[in-house]
């Protein structure tokens, strides 16, 4: 069966710095071949530290920024080959900041509507179908005439959430949904996802640094670092034992719900490499408490182990 979306030997880069001693400055790449697949009704989890490449492969799937190499297919057709209107009802994004990314100056019934209109739906069709999905996102008529500043950030979350699937897509790209909410609404918005996914039989691009959101969510995870993914296969699998020493880290760093354990640490040295500037061989090695020499020389390949795929020498 044809995955609903494929990700192949993707590479993406940014300009390098130019002006002053950055006259021939490299192309930074932000995404160096990843390779990533998500079948019809799943949930792919992409985890990692900020700057390690997850944001830009979602503007890439969403296809906001042209990869420089590789491809992605949706329904076995590629992007390039795809009207942005004809993405725009297929896969949508819903954001971290839901305040942010609404208009504050027009109405929910605007905002969540926006599509059907650019896509000319009558205007009493479009009030039918808007008001069904602002129920169905747990919100009513009454919020019809509201303004983003007029409701609380779990509403806002539940508007962004329904423009998204108003156009009825296959695939949501969710990106930090629940971090800029509340605890006491985070779960909220997460059983909505999931009980949307069941109605809906959504597919969902999760991308998080929230490991028990992951954990709770994720058939799937890819853990990614440096523009790389180095760990990738069943959430559950990948979480009770993790085999790279980075996915490792992260687990040991995640809080422990007992209020009685001390607070975690991830025991890495120094900091993410300089992207402009990456390191020889594995680019995790400068901060590996496990590097060997062929580390510091030798890229390691990505391959499955046990349904598991590492990318490391170990």
């Amino acid at each position: 069966m044809t995955p609903l979306l494929e990700i192949e030997d993707l590479v993406c880069r940014y300009p390098g710095r130019r002006g002053g001693f950055f006259r021939h400055a490299r192309p930074i790449h932000a995404i160096n071949g990843v390779s990533l697949s998500v079948g019809e009704g799943e949930v792919v989890a992409l985890v990692g530290e900020s700057g390690c490449g997850k944001s830009t492969l979602a503007r890439a799937m969403l296809g906001l920024l042209k990869p420089a190499a590789g491809a992605i297919r949706l329904d076995g057709t590629p992007l390039a080959a795809m009207t942005r209107r004809e993405l725009a009802r297929r896969i949508l994004p819903v954001f971290q900041d839901p305040y942010s990314s609404l208009n504050p100056s027009k109405t929910v019934e605007s905002i969540v509507g926006l599509p059907l209109r650019l896509n000319r739906v009558p205007a009493e069709e479009r009030r039918r179908i808007v008001r069904a999905m602002l129920m169905r996102v747990g919100l009513s008529e009454r919020h019809l005439a509201r303004r983003p500043h007029q409701l609380s950030g779990g509403q806002r979350q539940r508007v962004a959430i329904a423009r998204a699937l108003i156009m009825e897509p296959k695939l949501v790209v969710c990106d930090e949904p629940t971090s800029s909410l509340d605890v006491s609404v985070q779960a909220q918005i997460l059983n909505l996802l999931m009980q949307l996914r069941r109605e809906l039989r959504l597919s969902y691009v999760l991308i998080s640094h929230n490991l028990a959101v992951v954990e709770r969510l994720a058939d799937r995870v890819a853990i990614m670092y440096f523009g790389r993914i180095v760990e990738e296969g069943p959430a559950a699998a990948v979480f009770a034992r993790p085999r790279h020493p980075y996915t490792q880290a992260l687990r040991s760093a995640a809080l422990s719900p007992d209020p009685d354990q001390p607070l975690p640490s991830a025991g890495l040295g120094g900091e993410v490499p300089d992207p402009a500037a990456p390191p020889s061989g594995c680019a995790f090695h400068p901060r590996c408490p496990h590097a060997m020499d062929r580390c510091r020389v030798e890229t390691p390949d990505l391959r499955e182990v046990n349904g598991i795929a590492v990318a490391c020498h170990l």
